[in-house]
């Protein structure tokens, strides 16, 4: 699958943020079920949100995001949002919660996983959308492309150590922070900004921390009453990999807003 393709690699590229082909199409799987989240039924959503839970430390959506299952086998999830580049922005998809149960693992179950929700997502969106990939461990079909990949992370549980009287940490408008900050913005649905003197900490829905200024400042958190959060600390050495499929892009190390 991976070999097909439109990736970028081997640092060969185009323009920041320009389609690689507009006109490749992606195959669908009849025994995948996709549909938004709000089309769900609640015995679904209750196992997707148990097994991203204990494998991603997730499982919040908007009801638009598309969502792909084959029961009892696998998942995969497609988000709509805006991606910033380092020169350019334009929308995107994004795709994680890709998981397949180890007993299915060798039946090609992720291939058919990301074929499909990528053909619905072209059919929702558009037939020219480029998509970004979240992927915990490197497919050897991938890896053997030799791809550019967009960053790499590692979420870290970070605890909150301070303890005092009165509250530092206030709550702030965060959007103005992040409106040129790279990264995937898909929407800001249970979001919270924090500030003490010039830093800034943002959590998502679910508490975990999405964008810091400063990594000294983390465990200074006392905002809300909370033991810790987990976030993503941004490095070359991370295990978890964001590549960009149909898209070109320039590279950087830095920190990213992936929402």
């Amino acid at each position: 699958m991976w070999e097909t393709f439109p990736i970028q690699k081997g640092g060969v590229s185009g323009p920041d943020c320009q389609t690689i082909d507009r006109t490749f199409l992606y195959k669908k799987s009849e025994d995948v079920v996709v549909m938004t989240w709000k089309e769900v039924d609640e015995p679904t959503k209750k196992w997707c949100v148990s097994l991203w839970k204990e494998q991603f430390n997730g499982g919040t959506l908007g009801e638009d995001d598309l969502v792909g299952w084959i029961p009892a086998q696998g998942t995969i999830v497609a988000k709509y949002g805006k991606w910033i580049g380092k020169t350019r922005s334009r929308y995107v998809s994004y795709i994680n919660y890709l998981y397949v149960t180890p007993l299915f693992r060798k039946g090609g179950v992720a291939n058919r996983l990301i074929e499909t929700i990528l053909h619905h997502a072209c059919l929702r969106w558009g037939s020219s959308t480029a998509f970004l990939f979240e992927v915990q461990s490197v497919p050897t079909s991938l890896s053997l492309q030799s791809p550019d990949y967009i960053c790499r992370f590692s979420y870290v549980w970070v605890p909150f150590t301070l303890k005092s009287s009165e509250k530092r940490w206030k709550p702030t408008d965060f959007r103005r922070y992040l409106s040129n900050e790279m990264g995937f913005i898909g929407n800001y649905t249970g979001w919270k900004g924090y500030k003490y003197e010039e830093d800034i900490l943002v959590f998502d829905s679910h508490g975990d921390i999405v964008w810091y200024s400063n990594v000294l400042t983390l465990c200074t958190f006392d905002g809300f009453e909370t033991s810790g959060a987990y976030c993503r600390i941004f490095s070359p050495l991370g295990n978890v990999t964001v590549f960009a499929e149909n898209m070109y892009f320039e590279s950087t190390f830095g920190h990213h807003v992936l929402g």
